[in-house]
């Protein structure tokens, strides 16, 4: 496919705005060390350049007199909707050199990405935003109908076992951890003591992940809510993300699996923080085999200063709480954190307002199912 270049004039400067080409990728590399302050490197390959689900890379950058001076990163991710596929764009936060900030950079990459898929796939775009970048898409709005897809909050849900964690960086309050320090543990370990679990399963526990076993898991019960489709090979590159070491908990049943969750540890994280990345079956069919699978996961966790999971149809909210979770979305994490959204709307031309798939409302918040397992790329 081909991607023509929008010259932009601003002032008296000329910017080129277009897809990315092979030959950007040392340019976009220092471009994402000067405005983030790291190289990506392999997690750029792995993510952009080996993603399996389009040939081209779904990236818009901003050339200025032969340097790459911004870009609005997305990657492709298949989806299952009802009875039907979707491939869809994650959009990530979009990165402009200092030197040319406020010329309508930003605007011009995200009107360049959405011309570009019009009329062919990649047919969504979805995302999970900050507060502020949501801000920014809404002065969009009438290039993009943003306010009328799909806009929610994504609750994140914390095991907090130290608090310093969530408080230490000297922009937030450190009144919940002198106050929640010394109940912290006794509670954890109420938790612990009482989360219920599952006599007539066996645990196992594998480095990394079984993509079969997984996958074979992931076809029972699936939602009909919008979500990643997960076969061996989504699994295959999902959890070869270089950043993280995963762990994979499989519960079994007279051999068979029946539930499965994934740890994902980021590599040298200070303080270490750990994810529950995956958790099957797709509709928590067994919740007290999943209850049984996070307790494990948390006792292997207990030197995090953090585990952080997403309830849903995959991980029921009443089995987080057992294990002592609780949510960004209220107090007392509410007052420290600032929680993620989730962002939905087609890519095409379809008209947000009867937009579906598979017999499934994309419109409405209820038809869209994300979980961990596609936060954690985004």
């Amino acid at each position: 496919m081909v991607s023509v270049a929008q010259n932009v004039q601003t002032t008296d400067e000329t910017y080129d705005v277009r897809l990315y080409e092979p030959r950007d990728r040392e340019d976009l590399l220092a471009l994402w060390d000067d405005v983030l302050g790291r190289e990506p490197g392999a997690w750029f390959d792995w993510k952009f350049r080996d993603n399996p689900y389009l040939d081209e890379v779904p990236i818009c950058v901003t050339e200025h007199d032969g340097e790459v001076v911004g870009a609005r990163p997305s990657f492709p991710l298949p989806l299952r909707v009802g009875d039907d596929s979707l491939l869809a764009l994650v959009q990530e936060g979009a990165m402009v050199h200092a030197d040319h900030r406020r010329r309508g950079l930003f605007t011009r990459m995200v009107e360049h990405l959405y011309d570009h898929y019009a009329d062919r796939e990649p047919a969504a775009s979805i995302g999970f935003p900050n507060d502020r970048v949501v801000s920014a898409l809404r002065n969009l709005d009438s290039r993009l109908s943003l306010s009328g897809g799909v806009v929610g909050r994504l609750p994140v849900y914390y095991r907090v076992q130290d608090p310093a964690a969530m408080t230490g960086d000297g922009d937030r309050p450190g009144w919940l951890a002198r106050l929640a320090g010394p109940a912290l543990r006794p509670y954890l370990a109420v938790c612990d003591a009482t989360a219920p679990g599952a006599d007539d399963v066996t645990i196992e526990r594998r480095p990394g992940v079984p993509a079969a076993t997984l996958a074979s898991l992931a076809g029972e019960h699936a939602p009909t809510a919008a979500h990643a489709a997960r076969d061996e090979r989504f699994y295959r590159w999902r959890f070869a993300h270089p950043r993280f070491e995963y762990a994979t908990y499989v519960a079994r049943r007279d051999g068979r699996p029946v539930a499965a969750v994934v740890a994902g540890r980021e590599r040298d994280a200070t303080p270490p923080v750990v994810h529950v990345s995956e958790a099957l079956p797709p509709t928590g069919e067994r919740p007290d085999a999943l209850s049984a699978l996070l307790g494990e996961l948390v006792a292997d966790g207990a030197d995090a200063a953090l585990v952080a999971a997403a309830a849903g149809p995959r991980l029921p909210d009443r089995v987080l709480l057992a294990h002592g979770f609780l949510p960004d979305t209220r107090p007392p994490l509410s007052a420290v954190t600032t929680p993620d959204n989730f962002v939905a709307r087609p890519l095409t031309s379809d008209d947000v307002a009867t937009w579906s798939r598979g017999g499934v409302r994309l419109s409405n918040r209820d038809g869209w199912a994300p979980s961990f397992c596609e936060r954690e790329l985004g």
